[in-house]
């Protein structure tokens, strides 16, 4: 466990649960997931040879372009309504934004979905007119 030191008695109190409490120029141990705590409040490592006490940063997933976001949103449409489950759909409808972020895996406001909701629509309804036709046709060109 590194250890830190500070130059003033300070209780250190995280949102990750835990409290450390330092004394001015005593070295305190503190747990890895504090690290980037202690350092926010000017903590020195005790031997921090190369100088990287939190050691190599992450680099952030890219995000999602808008068309890959719609394909997922969509894929996500197409399993709520597959399995027609109550509580995939509100009152008016829509599906459930709580039901659909887990299965798109991020977070989609309301305005967001409804949009993609309409547009989902739209083309379901454009391919079943489009069967609807060509099976007119289809039957026109026996009939004929």
């Amino acid at each position: 466990m590194p250890q830190f030191t500070l130059h003033r008695n300070f209780v250190l109190r995280t949102t990750k649960g835990h409290i450390i409490s330092f004394k001015k120029g005593v070295p305190t141990n503190v747990p890895p997931v504090c690290v980037e705590a202690a350092v926010a409040i000017g903590a020195q490592a005790v031997d921090a040879g190369d100088g990287d006490v939190l050691g190599e940063e992450v680099e952030p997933q890219p995000s999602m372009s808008p068309e890959e976001r719609k394909a997922k949103v969509f894929e996500a449409f197409g399993i709520m309504k597959t399995r027609n489950e109550r509580n995939d759909f509100t009152a008016s409808g829509v599906p459930d934004a709580r039901r659909l972020q887990p299965l798109i895996g991020f977070e989609l406001t309301s305005k967001e979905r409804d949009a993609y909701w309409q547009e989902f629509r739209e083309q379901e309804q454009e391919a079943k007119d489009q069967q609807e036709l060509d099976a007119k046709v289809a039957a026109s060109a026996e009939a004929g």
